[in-house]
């Protein structure tokens, strides 16, 4: 039983300290023939794929975990 439990803090700890490499892993660029445009303020820096150009209206959607937009245009 204490071999279980000793697993199991150890699969906690190592969790918790690389939790960000396996949160916040980017997805490669991918190519496409979307405009695409970066919008910074208050030096952070967000990439825009426009695929509505020159509309009144668009939606807006943020993609989590670092996911690549490009796949749902």
């Amino acid at each position: 039983m204490l071999y279980i439990l000793l697993f199991y803090v150890l699969i906690g700890a190592v969790l918790f300290f690389y939790q960000r490499k396996l949160i916040y892993f980017p997805t490669a660029k991918i190519p496409h023939d979307y405009e695409q445009q970066q919008l910074i303020h208050d030096n952070i820096t967000l990439e825009v794929i426009v695929l509505n150009q020159g509309q009144k209206e668009a939606i807006i959607y943020f993609g989590g975990n670092a996911e690549s937009v490009v796949y749902s245009a």
